[in-house]
């Protein structure tokens, strides 16, 4: 091969070289060029979870805080509602036992109305009835305080080896004054105030035609 062939060959080659080259740093710049539409689209991307986890974090402490109001809410509505309830109850529980009250007291004047006692003996208790000294002023002083105008018996009790009046068992003949007998006094009634205690009657039961060989235990 002479040297112009030999020259040929290698401008051929080098020609081949550069082509090749050429194309690569085509490629190169190509890669390099995705490469960074490749950088920027993660970056955004990574901006993109940044901002959607700290909205995320945002909105679970708005979450936590409109739960947390949500149950002092509703525990300041149960506490309410329970109060209510309780006072229900109570006004419920009360009016059933004024019911009661009043039905016992109809009850009582019903029966005490068809069956009608002859006499209602009350017995009243204070410190000071030893200073109304006679039957006069022991009716004035009852007149005044309760309206009782004609009781049938006014009999003082003395204690015991002394002289000072303990209590004083009054009767009357209808129910209606031994009503206000036993109801509310004065405070000053006989001087420093009284207590008044119903006298119960003692009843009586006769059992006839009882054969007297019977044995009772």
């Amino acid at each position: 091969m002479n040297f112009d062939q030999e020259n040929m060959c290698e401008f051929s080659e080098y020609y081949q070289l550069q082509k090749i080259l050429k194309n690569e740093l085509t490629t190169l710049r190509k890669i390099e060029k995705w490469a960074k539409k490749l950088r920027d689209r993660i970056e955004e991307n990574r901006m993109k979870m940044k901002c959607l986890k700290s909205d995320s974090l945002l909105m679970t402490q708005k979450h936590k805080m409109v739960k947390q109001k949500l149950i002092s809410k509703m525990n300041t509505t149960f506490i309410k509602y329970k109060n209510q309830m309780a006072k229900r109850i109570a006004e419920i529980q009360h009016r059933n036992k004024r019911k009661d009250k009043i039905s016992n007291e109809k009850d009582d004047k019903y029966y005490e109305e068809i069956y009608e006692r002859n006499y209602y003996d009350v017995s009243i208790f204070g410190k000071d009835l030893d200073k109304f000294s006679n039957i006069y002023e022991r009716m004035d002083e009852i007149k005044r305080c309760i309206g009782v105008t004609r009781p049938e018996m006014i009999r003082p009790v003395m204690e015991k080896n002394s002289s000072k009046i303990v209590k004083m068992i009054i009767r009357v003949n209808n129910y209606k004054d031994f009503k206000l007998l036993t109801g509310e006094w004065p405070l000053d009634s006989f001087i420093s105030g009284v207590k008044t205690q119903a006298n119960v009657p003692e009843l009586k039961i006769l059992i006839f035609n009882v054969d007297r060989k019977i044995k009772i235990h």
